[in-house]
């Protein structure tokens, strides 16, 4: 078969942020890929959906802080085309009520919360940073 290069197929089952991924890499490397989602929209755990005209953020909500996923938009080139939105929550508990723009902001909310609690609190935060 001179001349001729079969193409290979690849198939992903799921269109996660992972299959999405993959599945353009492999598209750019000159493979014929093709997904496959269960769901109505592609997107998996990153996205979201829309009830009465409001949008509901249903998936993963950290994703602005990781440098590996912004590697892996560069890579498949749309990092530059995504408008990125800082995502804000509200937290309410009997002790408090705010939302905090940063981490600090929110480990001085619980603070101020729990004044009695600080070292306790000091063990749970210096866990997080390391676990």
């Amino acid at each position: 078969m001179s001349g001729y290069e079969k193409m290979k197929n690849i198939v992903i089952i799921g269109s996660g942020i992972g299959g999405l991924v993959a599945g353009n890499l492999l598209a750019k490397k000159g493979y014929k890929v093709t997904i496959f989602e269960a769901h109505s929209m592609p997107g998996g755990y990153t996205g979201g959906f829309y009830r009465k005209g409001y949008y509901f953020e249903s998936g993963t909500l950290s994703f602005e802080a990781s440098a590996s996923v912004f590697k892996a938009m560069q890579d498949i080139e749309v990092f530059e085309k995504i408008d990125f939105v800082k995502q804000k929550i509200r937290l309410v508990a009997e002790n408090f009520d705010g939302t905090p723009d940063t981490y600090d902001d929110y480990k001085k909310m619980v603070y101020l919360a729990f004044p009695y609690d600080q070292e306790k609190l000091n063990r749970a935060f210096l866990r997080y940073i390391w676990d």
